[in-house]
């Protein structure tokens, strides 16, 4: 499995902390961190991360669609698991999982860097 692009991993981090998104784990970030139950972003918060990636790294993304993943809504169910159980312990995780499939992960974003297209 490759390793995460020291870049990206910075980019991911200062998104989070700047946008102030509360109850992310950045220690435990790789390549099959999802975006929208990993690292809490949904809705509007997801789509200024897609905007604001694309500008950074100056990634191509006319053929881009939200078709190809699910757009990621926030679930008053998913907003229950993250908000009262605590979403570190495994069989909260795993519970998350089966109750709503991410839609993006940061190994799509990676690629997009590798390849310049985020497709």
């Amino acid at each position: 499995m490759d390793n995460l692009l020291p870049e990206l991993k910075v980019f991911i981090g200062n998104f989070i902390l700047e946008n102030s998104i509360k109850n992310v784990d950045l220690s435990k970030l790789n390549l099959n961190t999802s975006l929208d139950l990993d690292l809490n972003l949904f809705d509007l918060e997801m789509d200024l991360f897609i905007t604001d990636f694309v500008n950074t790294f100056n990634i191509d993304y006319t053929r881009f669609n939200w078709k190809n993943y699910g757009y990621p809504d926030d679930t008053f169910i998913i907003s229950i698991v993250r908000s009262f159980l605590n979403y570190k312990l495994n069989w909260v995780r795993q519970l998350a999982h089966w109750v709503y499939k991410p839609k993006i992960t940061v190994s799509t974003l990676q690629q997009a860097i590798n390849t310049g297209v985020l497709v």
